[in-house]
């Protein structure tokens, strides 16, 4: 069998930093470099997911999305009202196939998409305070284009929604 690397970056590794408390950080220290390269169909073959596991994980990603990045996520809102703190640290934690499924995104997570958008919205913001004159009052017409295709981007966005 043909080892695979798996890229921390996209294996769910990725986000782990996300999450605060020391219980997912452990639980993630115990999973073998294997485990991180299953594809999420070998994983979920393995993991069997139930409806419970399937509500949390769709739970830990929604949160992921609403947190406040900076304060980090509680996995207490993860689990709360599927399971109990026993059983998802018990039986969830535990089993280091359903921890890496849980963290393995099913497609593009939102999470990544907030963090461009506001890439993206920091760059045009930068760009509509260019002055548009020089300190002599010439119009400064390479700063002038550069405002006008950044209007045109975000009308152009804003007619798409």
């Amino acid at each position: 069998m043909v080892q695979r690397k798996s890229n921390p970056a996209f294996d769910g590794r990725g986000i782990i930093h996300l999450v605060r408390g020391k219980a997912l950080h452990v639980a993630t220290k115990r999973v073998s470099e294997d485990v991180w390269s299953l594809s999420l169909n070998e994983l979920e073959a393995i993991a069997r997911p139930t409806t419970s596991d399937r509500l949390i994980k769709a739970n830990f990603w929604q949160s992921l999305n609403m947190v406040d990045l900076r304060k980090g996520l509680k996995l207490s809102l993860v689990y709360s009202g599927i399971t109990t703190q026993t059983n998802f640290y018990n039986y969830f934690l535990k089993n280091p196939h359903k921890v890496v499924w849980l963290l393995k995104p099913t497609e593009v997570p939102e999470i990544q998409i907030r963090a461009l958008q506001h890439q993206v919205l920091d760059k045009l913001e930068a760009i509509l305070n260019l002055p548009l004159t020089d300190s002599g009052g010439r119009t400064s017409v390479s700063n002038v284009r550069e405002v006008i295709k950044s209007v045109q981007v975000i009308f152009g966005i804003y007619d798409k929604i």
